[in-house]
């Protein structure tokens, strides 16, 4: 009977840590903003950059910066950083002949993603 109990007792503190655990990164996430900067061309490269800045310091930031072509995904970075208030990435990719519109865009774990598309003819 007793070990019933013990067993009993360890399962249910096993379900309560891993609710815990699961909480954890929906509240850090509601401190957190991600931020996409527009791309930039410079030498033939098309430069795309994001990331995520926290108002308290987060055990670990995972991200992922995608370059969009025309609504179309071309390439990606990933970056994770861990206890921190940010985690950026920087990615670069060759322009294409004609006018194309390219975007930014950022996403990460258990947060509201960001876009930005730049505004000029390259």
């Amino acid at each position: 009977m007793k070990r019933t109990r013990l067993m009993a007792s360890a399962a249910v503190l096993a379900m309560m840590a891993g609710s815990l655990l699961t909480a954890a990164p929906a509240q850090a996430a509601q401190s957190c903003r991600a931020t996409a900067s527009a791309p930039t061309y410079q030498a033939g490269t098309i430069v795309y950059s994001g990331g995520v800045t926290c108002s308290q310091q987060a055990t670990e930031i995972s991200i992922t910066v995608i370059l969009e072509m025309d609504g179309n995904e071309v390439a990606d970075t990933a970056n994770s950083c861990i206890f921190t208030y940010s985690c950026y990435d920087t990615g670069l990719y060759p322009n294409r002949s004609g006018n194309q519109r390219w975007c930014t865009r950022v996403t990460a774990t258990n947060l509201l993603g960001a876009r930005q598309c730049e505004s000029q003819n390259w």
